[in-house]
């Protein structure tokens, strides 16, 4: 898979392990518009594509490809799921952006008597989808921190790099005696 390479992000904010909401360092970011040396690109107003946020972190062991593949699969049989692109800094350094999901709330934060309150009463939909989704991609790391709702009501799953995974270190611990 290609990433976009040289491109550049401004920071909004830390929402990482800085800023408590993920275990890794996340930053909230905006595209900046690539100047063609014109003195117009000072003068033209921002493309609305250079307007939206992204969640951007940095990619880990390699598995930014794997994660853009199952984010952009679950995007593509649920809509409403976020764009995930992978992006290449100046110096190499890989980054897995994810566009921001318009009001998500994620479900870890929410009381358990809510989340199933209105999943039973058809407020919160898509969780089949998703689950059904995750199994058939053998998403071995789903759990409330990385499902929410998004202003719709919707089930958004975010973070596919456990997905696609074979051996996750407990083959031997729970094999038949």
């Amino acid at each position: 898979m290609r990433s976009k390479k040289n491109e550049e992000y401004k920071v909004v904010d830390s929402v990482g392990a800085e800023g408590g909401r993920f275990s890794h360092t996340v930053n909230r970011v905006t595209r900046l518009p690539k100047s063609t040396g014109s003195p117009l690109d000072e003068k033209a107003a921002p493309k609305k594509r250079y307007e939206s946020i992204w969640y951007r972190k940095e990619e880990k062991a390699k598995t930014g490809t794997i994660e853009v593949v199952a984010q952009e699969f679950f995007r593509l049989i649920i809509p409403g799921h976020p764009k995930v692109r992978l992006s290449e800094d100046k110096t190499g350094k890989k980054f897995i952006l994810s566009q921001e999901v318009p009001g998500y709330r994620c479900l870890q934060n929410m009381p358990y008597q809510e989340i199933n309150k209105n999943i039973k009463n058809g407020t919160y939909t898509g969780l089949g989808d998703v689950v059904v989704m995750a199994l058939l991609m053998n998403e071995v790391d789903l759990k409330l921190g990385n499902m929410g709702v998004d202003a719709n009501n919707r089930i958004i799953k975010i973070d596919g790099d456990w997905c696609f995974e074979e051996d996750i270190g407990f083959k031997d611990k729970f094999a038949p005696t």
